[in-house]
């Protein structure tokens, strides 16, 4: 069930929201592994859930694999933020599959992520400064 009720204290990961910015290989895509080729849009403090059979269920009806749902507060700038883009944290990397505004009351966002395997000794880290 997605809910509109915004509970700061659980807001406890320091994460980055990562583009793209890098030149694009033959195939059109940008060399994941390589951090330099990510610009960050948006350092914001989050709550990372792992779905469970349930929410996954809920889930479905808007994307398809999804892993985890990471809960920001509504960002004031101007920064954009959509599907293709990466949540960094911590070495872990999740790509971003949909982007929800519950109730569209411009609290929260709802980023609907899949978490990737990332074995490079280059991993991305987000900032945990507190």
């Amino acid at each position: 069930m997605l809910t509109n009720k915004l509970e700061c204290g659980k807001l406890r990961h320091r994460i980055q929201i990562v583009a793209p910015s890098g030149t694009q290989d033959s195939f059109g895509g940008v060399n994941a592994a390589n951090p330099a080729q990510w610009t960050t849009v948006q350092t914001c403090w989050s709550s990372i859930n792992s779905l469970t059979a349930r929410d996954l269920a809920a889930a479905g009806t808007f994307v398809s694999n999804v892993s985890h749902r990471i809960v920001i507060r509504n960002p004031r700038e101007a920064a954009t933020i959509g599907p293709n883009q990466q949540v960094w944290f911590e070495g872990r990397v999740f790509i971003i599959q949909a982007v929800q505004n519950p109730d569209e009351t411009n609290k929260m966002l709802y980023l609907m992520c899949l978490e990737v395997v990332v074995n490079t000794p280059a991993a991305p880290n987000a900032s945990t400064d507190r």
